[in-house]
């Protein structure tokens, strides 16, 4: 599985961490630390977390117990979620969001922690996006939306970001949230978001667009939002 790793094909790729993540379950003490390597090219370490992720919706669909796991494999997430690749924090924000619906006491303290840090931009991108995957799994148990309703409006601050993208992602996430679990946010709704959204109807992006002997800028209002 690993030698399938340096296919040419992408699709044997993805088919072997696929499989090596659902093999995984099987034997995590033989497994695991191989998901958990740090070493090789920047495309391995990609395949390797996508195994992870496969690995860890696996334990939820099977409401296995991954408690025992969590304190080898957050180190990894919470370093891989700084990671300049929007791909790998993708993958990461995909297992932390799953790992929410499983240890939801263990995992939204740590997003809460993360989301306060004014001078880690791409992890407050990666919590927008691991929330709106909690939230959109069947599989999220009670417990784990009561713990995020509880925590939302420490969350929501993110709508106000300064970086477009990490606002982009709490939309997406309150844009989740308002269709598949309502209650995570309903309260929150006319004092927070809706006061939210109508601010970034206002957002203007404009660039200079080069035509060699002249310039042209061109400006574009957001509404990426509308679907709310």
């Amino acid at each position: 599985m690993l030698a399938c790793f340096e296919s040419k094909s992408e699709d044997t790729k993805l088919a072997a961490a696929f499989a090596l993540g659902h093999i995984a379950v099987g034997n995590m003490g033989a497994f695991l630390p191989l998901l958990l390597q740090q070493e090789g090219s920047s495309k391995r370490q990609y395949l390797l977390l996508a195994a992870l992720k496969d690995m860890v919706v696996v334990f939820a669909h099977l409401q296995l117990d991954f408690l025992p796991h969590l304190p080898a494999v957050l180190p990894v997430l919470l370093q891989q979620c700084k990671s300049e690749e929007e791909s790998v924090r993708t993958i990461v924000a995909e297992c932390l969001g799953v790992l929410t619906t499983m240890l939801p006491d263990h995992i939204v303290p740590v997003l809460l922690q993360l989301s306060e840090d004014e001078a880690d931009k791409l992890s407050r991108r990666m919590i927008g996006n691991a929330l709106r995957c909690s939230l959109s799994r069947s599989t999220s148990s009670p417990a784990a939306l009561q713990a995020v309703a509880a925590t939302m409006h420490r969350f929501l601050p993110l709508l106000q970001d300064s970086d477009l993208d990490v606002k982009r992602a709490a939309l997406l996430m309150v844009n989740t949230a308002v269709h598949h679990n309502l209650g995570t946010v309903e309260e929150h709704l006319g004092t927070v978001v809706i006061p939210a959204l109508i601010e970034t109807l206002q957002i203007k992006l404009e660039r200079t667009v080069d035509l060699g002997p002249f310039k042209h800028r061109v400006c574009k209002n957001i509404y990426c939002v509308h679907r709310l």
